[in-house]
């Protein structure tokens, strides 16, 4: 949620924060003016999928996450996600959300009729060089779903997501990633003893 202190007083506007049990409060992220441009009414994230393999830190998967008119970019809420070159940061399909999928997309955001095709995430090679370190911080979780938010002075961690979810994942892309996710397997264990996947069958 976005809570507005305004004028009001400083000690009460800390005890509504404790009575609506809010368990960490951060001060509100001021976003890049091209991010904003996207959709104003949520910091819009990059989703970013590693996984710790090897010793090494394997970039699986990104997307660029934008809010519809809400304060949340995910694609629950209703927002749009769409597909990034890991190798450039630069948008190269367009985006969908969870209600269409692939039968609805869109080349520019919806409301803000900003251009998402073509569209270039700023200080991309910092941003994966930052994820790359985060990656290895706890390298029991060996695979997260982080989401980084480009400020006026650049990439910034938002959060890591042990449970990341499926659907940003693939949704965007148009097809299932199963495949590219049993490189990664083990021989012999119980996921690559099943039937062989079909070519783009999803999760």
């Amino acid at each position: 949620m976005r809570y507005h202190v305004g004028e009001a007083d400083p000690g009460q506007a800390l005890q509504d924060l404790r009575d609506r049990v809010m368990g960490l409060v951060e001060e509100e992220t001021r976003q890049h003016f091209a991010f904003q441009a996207l959709n104003p009414s949520s910091v819009n994230t990059v989703r970013i999928v590693t996984l710790l393999w090897e010793e090494r830190v394997h970039l699986l998967s990104a997307v660029l996450r934008m809010g519809r008119d809400g304060i949340v970019d995910n694609l629950a809420a209703g927002g749009y996600a769409a597909p990034l070159d890991i190798m450039t940061g630069v948008v190269n399909g367009p985006a969908v959300d969870k209600k269409g999928g692939r039968k609805r997309s869109y080349d520019r955001h919806p409301l803000s009729q900003t251009m998402i095709m073509g569209f270039k995430i700023s200080d991309w090679d910092d941003v994966k060089r930052m994820i790359e370190e985060a990656a290895q911080a706890v390298p029991q979780v060996r695979t997260v779903g982080w989401d980084v938010a480009i400020a006026g002075d650049g990439p910034m961690l938002v959060e890591g997501n042990h449970n990341w979810c499926r659907k940003p994942f693939q949704l965007p892309c148009g097809r299932g990633a199963a495949q590219e996710l049993l490189a990664y397997m083990p021989q012999g264990s119980a996921y690559s003893r099943r039937r062989p996947l079909e070519q783009g069958k999803g999760l």
